[in-house]
């Protein structure tokens, strides 16, 4: 890629893009509060495990 300076030369170089994803914050509250926590298939195993060690 070509960039001409003000008062010099034209010079070669590379352009470097980025792009970030912000999420809003509203949509991120909103999705915790229609999360409804489940039992996990774990958590019986998790039991098993601890009633064993005592």
């Amino acid at each position: 890629m070509l960039c001409l300076i003000p008062g010099q030369q034209w010079r070669t170089g590379k352009i470097r893009v980025r792009l970030e994803f912000c999420p809003d914050e509203t949509e991120i509250e909103d999705n915790r509060l229609d999360i409804k926590h489940e039992n996990s298939p774990l958590d019986d195993l998790r039991q098993q495990l601890n009633e064993g060690k005592n």
